[in-house]
């Protein structure tokens, strides 16, 4: 929508979309700039951040940003409690925004969406040592899956301005296809969750 890049945001906020799964990648693009943590999993202020530093939102528009993704989440993570599968690349996990101490709490709260109280949520690390992958230069994405359509997958691409959202079954089949090599590639939830604990902790200290 023309003057409101938020506006992918609020699309993907609407509740009517959330039953059955949602995959979400976040890595580095070929271009080399670090992606931020996943807007669902994201604390208010690290994505106060985040939206600050986009330059497709405008300034008037940030807190609206702001309130679509804390609409999403109430909705995908407490009301609904949407199975989510999430990689995030190591540097992902190492890219501050906000400065240290709000990048401590981020990471302090991605372990605790680790533990057995959001048992429908599966956050799995690809460190620096996974090495070459297949991901290539695809960037952020994520694949909604619908229980009551299941022919029906959207991919949406992350991207200044929104984002791109496609709807191209090969296109899908071939981000599907990416999300899982990279699944079992990366560390396991439980391996995962141990690293950004240690992570937090060390951010916590300094």
């Amino acid at each position: 929508m023309p003057g409101y890049p938020w506006a992918g945001r609020v699309l993907f906020a609407a509740p009517s979309v959330i039953s059955g799964w949602l995959f979400a990648l976040q890595l580095i693009p070929q271009f080399g700039l670090v992606v931020w943590v996943p807007d669902l999993l994201r604390t208010r202020e690290y994505d106060e951040a985040v939206v600050a530093a986009d330059p497709g939102i405008r300034g008037d528009c940030q807190d609206v940003a702001v309130q679509a993704t804390s609409a999403r989440q109430q909705a995908v993570l407490h009301e609904q409690r949407t199975r989510l599968a999430v990689i995030i690349g190591e540097a992902a996990l190492r890219q501050q925004a906000g400065g240290a101490e709000v990048h401590a709490r981020q990471l302090g709260h991605l372990a605790e969406l680790g533990r057995t109280d959001y048992s429908q949520i599966s956050i799995r690390v690809l460190s620096f040592g996974a090495g070459a992958h297949a991901a290539g230069g695809a960037g952020g994405f994520s694949v909604l899956q619908f229980d009551a359509i299941p022919e029906l997958v959207i991919t949406h691409l992350d991207g200044p301005a929104g984002g791109l959202c496609l709807h191209e079954p090969a296109a899908n089949e071939a981000y599907l296809a990416i999300f899982w090599q990279l699944y079992w590639a990366a560390k396991g939830s439980a391996e995962s969750a141990r690293m950004i604990t240690s992570m937090a902790g060390r951010e916590g200290g300094m």
